[in-house]
């Protein structure tokens, strides 16, 4: 499995070079529009929108340093966190064959991770290592996508191949002591066909293959003593397993599923539209391998994953002005096996839809102003049966924005000002009292009533300014993120362990390139 992995990661790298030696283009303010970002963002996604990429010969790279902060957050996220990044994408055509990629790298520092011993928060597995104590993570991330596809029949057909792989690899530096290593493969082939001048019909399907192990020890033996760095094994979403008297534990786990995916494009008086859908089934099982002589594998259980997306795009130009409309629904459900309960005993669903509509207006063919409207609704459900602990949260969000370019004398140098403000509020906060109450339920399911069921204002504003250095275009990026809640009192019979904050902030400074 390893050896094709590399194969896989050696065939997708093969891409990167072609976006680096691709012909100039004065694309250089275009890629930074909301416009540009959105409509890249929903046909590069996976790989069977690759056929309808509407710039077909473009690269950006850029790497900068991004932190974020505050009490207004997750009881499993991390109170701080600063990281130093690096990402570079390009699409270019070399006849009748499209080739496209990207390649991510994130050196994470995370502060005060606590109620987990992994560093992933948005992982809804159960059959995880925790501890109350806040740790701190170094985390390496990186993420690798190539894809290609080839016209023929006079290009009224065509097929193509695509690898997307991510990996995590983190180090906790206080007791308990743990690493946290993931990666995800996704290996999927495309067909495609023109039926009509500017028409496109796509089926894709792959398949997809995950790993992840999590060890934990201590270094002191003295933390093995101290309350809040007992170690438990997470079952579900409350129900919770002892460690007492160890020193160290691991869990791994492993992944195999399928996807399936459809696309349909067309042009028409109304403006140009692509509708896709997609499925994806992964099952994974949880275990732990033997570590002495004569001990065997013990099987904590599997968990069993259907998630079902769509997505909607819409484009029409009028005169100076350019209309567009991106719509995704996104449905996730995830059940678990208990192998000592014999049965299910955790579920974890999400639902969400989101729509960003948005007008570019243009002066003498480049873009002068931007504004867009984003709402979204979401609901969130996990219940634990052993636990009887069960929690339903459902959030409404909206938000407007603006952007403006100013531009100064013919060299293509460009000021872009953009600011966003934003809004959500819970529809329905939900959370059940269980008969056993754990420092987990108290410190992390509590304490998350409080952060979902509070309503939040937001602000953003970015600067970018693009100029050119010799023949290649340049920009830097300043953005800051500020966030405000207010904190209910919603059920008050639920007394958590800490509230969360009321602010939360985040900002980042990049550099790049446009070629």
């Amino acid at each position: 499995m390893a050896s094709l992995i590399h194969k896989l990661l050696l065939l997708a790298g093969l891409s990167c070079p072609a976006f680096l030696c691709s012909a100039q283009q004065d694309t250089s303010i275009d890629v930074q529009t909301t416009y540009f970002h959105r409509q890249h963002a929903f046909f590069s996604s996976d790989l069977v929108g690759q056929p309808l990429l509407p710039i077909q010969d473009y690269s950006l790279v850029e790497g900068g340093y991004r932190g974020s902060g505050g009490e207004y957050r997750p009881a499993q996220q991390a109170q701080r966190q600063r990281d130093l990044f690096f990402n570079a994408d390009g699409v270019r055509r070399l006849r009748k064959i499209l080739v496209s990629g990207s390649f991510t790298y994130s050196h994470l520092l995370q502060d005060s991770v606590g109620y987990t011993l992994r560093n992933d928060a948005s992982d809804p597995a159960p059959y995880y290592f925790y501890a109350a104590r806040p740790g701190n993570w170094q985390v390496e991330q990186y993420a690798l996508r190539g894809r290609g596809t080839y016209s023929f029949l006079r290009d009224k057909a065509g097929a193509g191949f695509g690898v997307d792989y991510t990996s995590s690899d983190g180090w906790r530096s206080n007791d308990p002591r743990s690493e946290y290593f993931t990666y995800h493969m996704l290996v999927d082939a495309l067909l495609f066909y023109r039926p009509l001048p500017g028409h496109l019909i796509g089926l894709s399907a792959g398949i997809v293959r995950n790993s992840n192990s999590l060890t934990w020890e201590y270094r002191n033996d003295n933390n093995s003593t101290v309350p809040d760095s007992k170690v438990y094994l997470q079952d579900g979403y409350g129900y919770v397993e002892s460690l007492t008297g160890l020193t160290g534990g691991y869990v791994s786990g492993s992944g195999k599923g399928y996807t399936l995916q459809a696309i349909y494009g067309g042009h028409f008086p109304f403006g140009s539209l692509t509708l896709k859908g997609s499925y994806i089934n992964t099952r994974s099982v949880y275990y732990r391998n033997p570590v002495g002589q004569g001990e065997k594998r013990v099987d904590y259980g599997r968990f069993n994953e259907d998630q079902y997306a769509a997505g909607l795009y819409w484009q029409y130009t009028a005169g100076a002005n350019r209309f567009s409309l991106d719509l995704t629904y996104l449905d996730q459900l995830g059940k678990d096996f208990n192998n000592t309960l014999g049965g299910n005993n955790y579920v974890y669903s999400l639902s969400q839809v989101d729509i960003h509509p948005l007008l570019t207006h243009f002066r003498n063919g480049r873009p002068l102003y931007e504004i867009g409207v984003a709402a979204g609704l979401s609901d969130r459900f996990q219940a634990d049966g052993i636990a009887g602990q069960r929690t339903e949260y459902q959030v409404v969000h909206a938000g407007l924005s603006a952007a403006w370019y100013f531009r100064f004398g013919t060299e293509g140098r460009c000021l872009r000002t953009a600011i966003e403000a934003g809004w959500q509020t819970p529809l329905f906060a939900e959370s059940s009292t269980p008969p056993q109450l754990y420092n987990f339920t108290t410190g992390v399911v509590f304490r998350d009533y409080y952060y979902y069921d509070a309503a939040s204002y937001r602000g953003c504003m970015q600067l970018l300014y693009t100029f050119p250095v010799r023949t290649t275009m340049t920009f830097i990026k300043l953005k800051g993120n500020y966030q405000l809640a207010d904190i209910g009192q919603g059920q008050t019979s639920l007394i958590p362990l800490s509230y969360p904050g009321k602010e939360h902030w985040s900002w980042q400074i990049s550099i790049g390139l446009t070629l």
